[in-house]
């Protein structure tokens, strides 16, 4: 973590986590057909701003439209297991089950996984696993020792790409075979406010598909130099934006995950900060501005943004504003 400077905005790098599991049987499951296109839902911001305001763009947003036949794994458990473990969704059958720790809600992406299996029978495990709708490497899988011949079976599990995957685990000359959806590890829950939510869009977009798709705010070229008082040490990560009333620091790569945002008022007068987002429908921005920073100068703030998502953020005072496009993700995981 940088160190940033005292009052200026926190700005978090945006890791979250999601994938998601719906349907499929122990059968083989047929190769799915994915589209060569995606079909996109044109965005138009329809804001105008003022001086060294962002103007955000008609801009595009890829919907999706991907056929992967899934597996359902629910909260039901092995049924000669004392009990859960670490795992909150399990998909078996009478020899083996695989558990999915709680951590990842239930859904599977890109990297290491810890996964969790249980076996009703005597037997070493193994694990394959290869993408069915697109070239990959396969699944490399690690089985550490120490967990006898039956009974549960701490493993990782690590997916080299997005996609469709298969798995399969056996044991005894039996198997286990399963269909889930891997997404990026960037991959954007749709709710802030509820971090058990469902990826969204499906397949979700990792934060550096969305900078494609939400106009944020660039750093400006040349930078803007900031007026005294004002201190120009941000640090790497961000960059002054600003004008003749309102100034704000924001973060060079144009994520936030929201939470305290620091201003600096050139002109005097009371901050207030309206948002709204652009991608898609959702509740406004909820802004805390506390009082006691008199009418000019530095004012903190909170910003809490009801979901994830392109977000226009507008600050104004002394009848002046300033607005700038965030893409909003959860925090890192």
């Amino acid at each position: 973590m940088r160190n940033h400077p005292r009052g200026i905005i926190w700005l978090l790098p945006v890791m979250l986590l999601a994938a998601c599991v719906t349907d499929s049987g122990t059968a083989t499951p047929v190769p799915p057909t994915i589209p060569s296109a995606p079909t996109a839902a044109t965005v138009n911001t329809g804001s105008t701003a003022t001086s060294n305001s962002a103007s955000p763009v008609a801009t595009t947003r890829p919907q999706a439209n991907v056929a992967c036949p899934v597996t359902p794994f629910t909260t039901s458990r092995p049924p000669d297991a004392n009990t859960a473990g670490f795992t909150q969704t399990w998909y078996g059958n009478d020899v083996l089950w695989a558990g999915l720790a709680p951590s990842y809600q239930g859904k599977w992406f890109v990297g290491s996984l810890k996964v969790l299996w249980w076996r009703s029978v005597t037997g070493q495990l193994t694990i394959e696993g290869k993408r069915l709708d697109g070239p990959a490497p396969p699944l490399a899988a690690t089985i550490p020792s120490g967990y006898g011949e039956n009974g549960y079976q701490a493993t990782g599990m690590d997916f080299p790409t997005t996609g469709c995957w298969e798995v399969v685990g056996k044991v005894a000359n039996r198997e286990l075979r399963f269909t889930v959806s891997v997404y990026p590890d960037g991959c954007l829950a749709t709710s802030l406010r509820d971090p058990d939510s469902r990826p969204t869009p499906i397949p979700c977009t990792s934060s550096e598909d969305r900078m494609d798709v939400c106009p944020v705010t660039q750093p400006p070229n040349p930078s803007l130099t900031p007026p005294p008082p004002i201190t120009d040490r941000v640090g790497s990560y961000g960059f002054w934006y600003g004008n003749d009333a309102l100034w704000v620091v924001l973060a060079k790569d144009g994520t936030t995950p929201g939470g305290k945002f620091g201003w600096w008022r050139t002109a005097h007068g009371q901050l207030t900060i309206e948002g709204r987002r652009l991608d898609a429908p959702a509740p406004p921005l909820d802004a805390s501005i506390p009082s006691g920073y008199g009418d000019t100068g530095f004012q903190v703030s909170g910003l809490d943004f009801p979901t994830t998502g392109c977000w226009e953020v507008m600050g104004k005072v002394a009848d002046k504003q300033l607005i700038f496009v965030v893409n909003v993700a959860p925090p890192p995981r």
